[in-house]
């Protein structure tokens, strides 16, 4: 099974060695490439009272529910790694 940092490697060697260097952490400004590459690519997204996976194109989205409502708030968000 291809990773997810092996999938975004494919397209954007550059892009895959700055989220390996992040420990795997996305940044708003790595996701358009995560997106071009798979949009339904999962992502893990942590916070302060839990932790949820959403596809790539709709992070933008359940972030925006999430620090709207003002209970929570998004601590990071990172590739998942299979054990």
């Amino acid at each position: 099974m291809e990773t997810a940092l092996a999938k975004i490697h494919a397209r954007f060697p550059d892009r895959a060695d700055k989220i390996r260097r992040q420990g795997g952490f996305v940044l708003k400004e790595d996701l358009p490439d995560i997106i071009a590459t798979d949009r339904l690519m999962l992502l893990l997204v942590r916070c302060g009272n839990g932790r949820f996976m959403t596809p790539a194109d709709q992070l933008d989205h359940f972030m925006k529910i999430v620090e709207t409502s003002k209970l929570d708030y998004v601590r990071d968000v990172s590739l998942p790694t299979i054990m």
